[in-house]
């Protein structure tokens, strides 16, 4: 249930579940130094440090600090459940921050909405993320797709959330005929790459939105595909399941 990132050569490690009765959230936060001549030779370091609590919390970078994005602060199992019997965990609406050249910790809350069981954080470049899927409150599993631009951590202002998905396929699954939508993403046209489950290319081309023409994927066998969308300053990677 802990998560970090790599700055330069040093690994940012914090949180998780501490191997007692009941795995109690730790707040137990590690560094790794990395030999650039050996990467599998790591000299490790840590401290007790209340604000890198946390569970299963979504790690990325700002700039050059180490952020950890929602989480909880209780351990829990696949469904939400607290492993110490206290009942429900619900997830926080938390963003830790750590300074690695001043050695300093802070948190703020209430910039994006609380969420946990976070695997990864998708940077997208100039302050923009994406978070895919995740636990919210009441061990609702969600498919919400979050994008958040982030221009300064030490403002009062919330982040600016966009909870909309960027991309839409239908019908998914689908037997002939598929169709895209990306209003949402503001482009016209976009280079498209058909892949299969183990990520082999089965079919690419180009494709015009404002012409409303589907992509024809009747010929394909039946079983799960990846849809990989590229277009000026962005992309998505959407699964896909033929009938």
């Amino acid at each position: 249930g802990a998560s970090g990132v790599i700055i330069g050569d040093t690994i940012y490690y914090a949180g998780g579940a501490r191997p007692n009765f009941g795995f109690p959230a730790s707040s137990f936060f590690r560094k790794g130094y990395i030999n650039p001549e050996n990467p599998a030779d790591i000299i490790w370091e840590g401290v007790s440090e209340p604000l890198a609590l946390g569970y299963r919390m979504g790690a990325t970078t700002f700039g050059d600090q180490a952020i950890w994005i929602g989480g909880s602060d209780n351990t829990y199992n696949f469904d939400a459940l607290a492993y110490d019997g206290s009942g429900v965990v619900n997830p926080l609406d938390r963003i830790g921050i750590y300074e690695p050249n001043t050695g300093e910790w802070s948190e703020i809350f209430g910039f994006i909405p609380a969420i946990m069981d976070l695997r990864g954080v998708a940077e997208l470049g100039n302050g923009e993320y994406l978070l895919a899927g995740g636990m919210l409150a009441d061990q609702e599993v969600t498919d919400q797709l979050l994008k958040i631009s982030i221009s300064d951590l030490t403002s009062t202002e919330p982040l600016v959330v966009n909870t909309e998905e960027l991309v839409t396929l239908f019908p998914n699954p689908v037997k002939e005929q598929l169709w895209l939508d990306l209003t949402r993403a503001n482009i016209n046209s976009a280079h498209w790459t058909l892949l299969d489950a183990t990520g082999k290319i089965v079919k690419m081309g180009e494709i015009d939105f404002a012409s409303g023409s589907p992509l024809s994927v009747g010929s394909l066998l039946a079983g799960q595909y990846w849809l990989r969308l590229e277009w000026a300053g962005g992309g998505q990677l959407l699964p896909l399941v033929k009938t």
